[in-house]
């Protein structure tokens, strides 16, 4: 028998897949989605560069940078 370490269970009694769609490109990480709504990247990144785009609140490397 295989159990949790955590919390002594086996997988099939505490886990439940809540599968979310992530986009193309995207190097967030999706525990930083609230509801798990992930939204799409948009085409240019606004901010300071620390900080996630004003746009689309994804992080900078999400954007592809313009050649």
């Amino acid at each position: 028998m295989i159990v949790c370490r955590n919390c002594g269970r086996q997988e099939e009694e505490h886990c439940l897949f809540d599968g979310v769609v992530v986009p193309d490109g995207c190097v967030c990480d999706v525990g930083t989605w609230y509801p798990n709504k992930i939204t799409d990247i948009c085409v240019s990144y606004t901010g300071s560069g620390g900080s996630y785009c004003l746009n689309c609140e994804h992080e900078k490397g999400c954007h592809k940078e313009a050649s």
